[in-house]
């Protein structure tokens, strides 16, 4: 009990921080009359992704308490605050269903699409059970461009703040292993050049620099150190450093800097334009950290599986050989060359050391398995013993031919 009290108060506390952040960075010039982000409530996803089954029921209470009190703070009545409090829960336990369903996914990149795709329902959802109150709260306001609002900024949010806190969930301070410090160090020097770049293109003076027509388009030139930043960073770093660019580039533009505000065809437009460009570079880095992390992840059960084979193959003093099938040629394993007579390098080579008796058998048998007709056969010498398997392409054919073979076992 006094655990999940604490969980409660822990959430209400980021939720409120993040409120604050919200408002002082994404609030936007006069004209935009919503946050370009929307970080309270994906702090509460992200947290209801990554907690213990227990602790889930506790932070959908305190994410709602903190949209109450947000909402008084407000100036809100209290139907209103209850209101917000429902909608906050409901959202959340919503999205957190998705998200927690994938979060242990062994692909990486399946554990990322559930966290944007309970972004997306996390906006969606409270958008739309926004709107009853929003209607009652300003009758006369468009409630269409109030979903609008609600959902963009929500799932902007999401995609920032999701990520990180489920990737930071299970870290813990180790003396060895992790990342290195060379993958460290050029991680950093990757966003070292983002922040120079960025700062570069989202000046005040950008149109002056490059002109009217070109200033949009150099917009997106910051994303190739950001996404290298990312990778290098992994799963755990690269959302941190996706967040921390988009926090950047929406703060110089809430300034009036860069491309997106000196080119207003309307007030707020370029809070909108800065919307998109971070949900593409969030999109776009995310997915890529998710791609580096599965192959990392692929390369780390392969490398656990070699370690394996190699130990039950020293244990029963077994060689791996495998055979080209349309020329017969032998490619030895670690040990063959310590096989009585060294590694043969063909399959008549190696058929020649069998017993004169054997040999016509051995070289039928081969032709039977490179041909298809059979799928297996077990050879035999005097000091060696193999067991054959035929291995087929794509294309239905056979390609090659593997064997074990182990050493010492009396022919028969």
């Amino acid at each position: 009990m006094r655990s999940g009290v604490a969980t409660a108060l822990w959430v209400m506390l980021g939720w409120g921080a993040a409120w604050a952040l919200s408002s002082v960075v994404g609030g936007g010039p006069a004209g935009f009359e919503s946050t370009v982000f929307w970080l309270p409530t994906a702090v509460a996803l992200g947290t209801a992704i990554a907690v213990a089954g227990w602790r889930l029921p506790w932070v959908l209470g305190g994410a709602a308490a903190a949209a109450a009190v947000a909402a008084l703070f407000d100036g809100r009545g209290a139907g209103a605050a209850l209101g917000f409090a429902v909608i906050e829960a409901g959202s959340v336990g919503a999205a957190a269903w998705i998200g927690r369903a994938s979060r242990d996914a062994a692909d990486p990149r399946f554990a990322w699409g559930g966290q944007v795709t309970a972004a997306l329902v996390v906006a969606a959802v409270g958008a739309t059970a926004a709107l009853p109150l929003w209607g009652a709260i300003a009758p006369g306001a468009s409630l269409a461009a109030e979903w609008r609002a609600w959902a963009v900024s929500g799932f902007v949010g999401a995609l920032l703040a999701v990520p990180p806190i489920v990737g930071l969930s299970g870290f813990r301070a180790k003396r060895s292993g992790g990342m290195g410090t060379r993958a460290f160090l050029a991680g950093a020097a990757a966003f070292a050049a983002f922040v120079a770049c960025a700062a570069w293109v989202f000046q005040a003076d950008v149109s002056d620099r490059f002109g009217g027509s070109i200033g949009p388009t150099l917009a997106y030139l910051p994303l190739a150190p950001l996404v290298a930043a990312s990778v290098l960073w992994g799963s755990r770093g690269g959302p941190l450093a996706i967040a921390a660019g988009a926090l950047l580039v929406i703060g110089w533009t809430a300034a009036g800097h860069g491309p997106f505000a000196e080119l207003e065809g309307f007030a707020g437009e370029a809070m909108l334009e800065v919307q998109g460009y971070v949900a593409v570079a969030a999109l776009l880095a995310g997915w890529m950290v998710a791609q580096q992390a599965a192959l990392a992840s692929a390369l780390e059960q392969a490398k656990d599986w070699q370690v394996r084979y190699r130990q039950v193959l020293d244990g029963t003093g077994t060689v791996a050989v495998t055979l080209d099938a349309p020329t017969g040629a032998c490619r030895w394993g670690e040990g063959g060359a310590a096989l009585p007579g060294g590694a043969p390098p063909h399959v008549r080579a190696w058929i020649a050391r069998a017993e004169p008796a054997d040999q016509p058998l051995m070289l039928a048998e081969w032709d039977a398995l490179v041909k298809g007709r059979q799928g297996s056969a077990t050879w035999r010498w005097p000091d060696a013993q193999a067991r054959l398997a035929a291995v087929r392409g794509p294309d239905g054919e056979i390609e090659l031919v593997t064997g074990l073979v182990q050493r010492g076992q009396a022919g028969g």
